[in-house]
């Protein structure tokens, strides 16, 4: 006999589990007992995250949904007793945390990585994400994914997302990342999040969608473009944000629109998604603000099995017809309470009264055509009103416009099927003024000497030694004089650009450095230079180009000729792959040792590849198939 104790907010419960039995609290014998026939709550009702701006207290008038500055100083927490209560002391809440270089987030939920509350060089509190490969020498996940954490409520639906970003110094595969309406299908954040933008450290951007029922690592490639790179490179604040309203979705860098997305099969609800590379990353002033004329969020969101409350009195929720099947077997984890309703054939119907100004059905519905009636107090609202492409726990159809109050929404399958996962009822419109967080902008002069900046051309070396205060700097003057810093000079991993084109310092002593990546994706033709110069921190620097990067000209599908310049010794893996239109390639180099995996998968199948007759042999062992290389092109001299 097992026995154990249940603490809730009515004092100590006792139960018993005789041998070879199992007890949950829903089928423990309360017949005896007044104190466990008192009402539970009914799952719909659960508060929302809805903050004001210090992310402390909840409030439900003003623009913001949530906010955390990470400044956690003068925050305590009580002192747990181990016996299930407190001590009646306090703690510091930093302390209690992990301490100054690493204390626990408020609210996230991470995935992948170590973002933690990290205390700097200049005495800011700041997100850190704290897995750098380059220092630590880890930085990969059993599933592959990069550093992500989550923050937020999953019922929020119309919000901007805002994030001060700062890399702390040059590394490689280096990015930030902010993802909006998250509810899960990969670890990996362009898959995972509805929508997220992702800036990369030369200025390069790529906004995604989420893929409907795929474990992708990439979701769907939306917009992408390019910033100039001092905006964010290493040791300067940037910030990115993300806007989702309705069926709108942009996204800005350092406050400007790059990218406006009108999506026809929404991904209306979820939580913010915070996300970089495997390197020493700082995040702060995170600021989740309401959308004038939008629901900021569900106002009820109860999973499809809710047929009746979970009060004595039962009172009834979802109402179906005889056409349904029901189940809770062998469902995924994206699965809301891994359950889910199917219809069974035509006239299927499912009914739900409620108060609010919409109802959404949520649930995994991949397009066939399904289209349905839809019934609203009465009166018919819409007939054979097609569904929506749907993931899990994302939307499939929507009512919405409604005045918000008590309505009553019938639904009925008027041709194909329906699934339905979960049941949301949309709020209040917001209708007040909207909040604008302003970018951080700056640099950083908290970094550690070991970690300098060492990304930064002649047009955005800062001033480190008398840096300009940042909006929420204070503004008076400082008691001591701050120590100057050394400024870095050019060494390996400093990147800059000639002519559009992206460069990389690989061997600072011996000047060389690798072609990067292509000014644009749009380009017909490119040539790789012998050397490149370069000025910085007033000196002219002269490199040799010997390597041509990986991915650098990936996805050129206009580029139709190249000539590789005589310096160069390697072509990275895929360097040239998917660039369809790439008849013509002169290769000028007679030093040439390696071209990697699939570094010209997917050029045109009848390139002609061009080397002099003295190297004719020996290249055609480097392109083999491997490299992607097939026996319709022509190898020339």
């Amino acid at each position: 006999m097992y026995s154990g104790i249940i603490c809730g907010q009515h004092g100590v419960y006792s139960f018993a589990v005789k041998p070879n039995s199992a007890v949950t609290v829903t089928s423990l014998d309360v017949s005896d007992s007044k104190e466990h026939t008192e009402a539970m709550p009914v799952e719909g009702e659960r508060t929302v995250l809805d903050t004001d701006a210090t992310g402390d207290v909840q409030n439900t008038e003003d623009g913001y949904l949530y906010a955390d500055d990470f400044e956690y100083t003068g925050k305590t927490v009580p002192v747990l007793d181990g016996k299930g209560g407190f001590t009646g002391e306090k703690e510091d809440y930093i302390a209690s945390r992990g301490g100054e270089k690493g204390a626990m987030a408020r609210y996230t939920h991470t995935l992948n990585g170590a973002f933690e509350v990290y205390k700097s060089g200049t005495g800011n509190h700041v997100l850190r994400q704290q897995l750098d490969k380059k220092s630590t020498g880890v930085g990969s996940a059993w599933n592959n994914g990069d550093p992500v954490t989550l923050v937020g409520d999953y019922r929020w639906t119309n919000y901007t997302a805002a994030i001060d970003v700062l890399f702390e110094r040059a590394a490689d595969k280096q990015y930030a990342q902010i993802g909006i309406r998250q509810t899960g299908r990969t670890h990996n954040l362009s898959n995972n999040a509805g929508y997220s933008l992702k800036v990369n450290d030369d200025g390069s951007w790529i906004l995604y969608r989420a893929k409907m029922g795929s474990t992708s690592s990439k979701g769907t490639e939306l917009a992408s473009g390019s910033v100039d790179a001092s905006q964010v490179t290493p040791g300067t604040w940037f910030q990115l944000k993300l806007r989702g309203e309705g069926n709108v979705i942009k996204a800005y860098i350092n406050d400007t629109l790059v990218a406006t997305y009108e999506d026809s099969n929404p991904i209306t609800s979820g939580r913010v998604a915070i996300g970089c590379g495997n390197s020493y990353t700082r995040f702060d002033s995170l600021a989740v603000t309401k959308i004038k004329g939008y629901a900021p969020y569900y106002r009820e969101y109860i999973d499809n099995m809710e047929t009746y409350d979970l009060t004595p009195q039962k009172n009834a929720k979802l109402v179906y017809n005889n056409k349904w099947s029901r189940t809770c077997a062998n469902q995924g984890m994206f699965v809301y309470q891994r359950s889910v309703s199917n219809s069974t054939g035509t006239g299927a119907s499912i009914t739900y009264t409620f108060n609010g100004t919409g109802l959404e059905v949520l649930g995994y519905n991949k397009s066939t055509g399904g289209t349905v009636n839809v019934m609203v107090d009465g009166q018919s609202y819409k007939k054979d009103d097609a569904l929506w492409n749907a993931d899990n726990m994302c939307t499939a159809y929507q009512v919405s416009g409604l005045e918000d109050g008590e309505h009553t929404v019938t639904i009925e399958v008027a041709s194909g099927s329906l699934a339905v996962d979960a049941i949301a009822v949309i709020g209040s419109i917001y209708n007040s003024d909207e909040i604008n967080v302003t970018p951080k902008k700056g640099t950083e002069t908290g970094l550690p000497e070991e970690e300098l900046p060492k990304d930064l051309t002649e047009d955005v070396v800062p001033d480190i030694s008398t840096p300009s205060p940042s909006p929420a700097a204070p503004t008076t003057t400082p008691t001591t004089k701050p120590q100057p810093i050394k400024t870095p000079s050019v060494r390996k991993g400093y990147s800059f650009k000639v002519k559009g084109a992206s460069y990389v310092v690989t061997n600072a002593s011996k000047k060389t450095v690798s072609y990067r990546k292509a000014a644009n994706k749009k380009i017909k033709s490119a040539a790789i230079p012998a050397t490149v110069k370069v000025k910085a921190n007033g000196v002219v620097y002269s490199f040799r180009v010997t390597n041509i990067s990986a991915k650098a000209f990936a996805g050129c599908t206009k580029l139709k000729k190249v000539i590789i310049g005589k310096n160069v010794v390697s072509i990275g893996k895929e360097a040239f792959s998917k660039a369809k239109a790439l008849k013509k390639i002169t290769i000028k180099t007679t030093t040439l040792k390696k071209v990697g995996k699939n570094a010209i998968k997917g050029i045109y199948k009848k390139a002609k590849i061009s080397c002099g007759k003295k190297k004719l042999k020996a290249y055609k062992k480097l392109f083999n198939a491997k490299t992607g290389y097939k026996k319709s092109m022509k190898p020339t001299k």
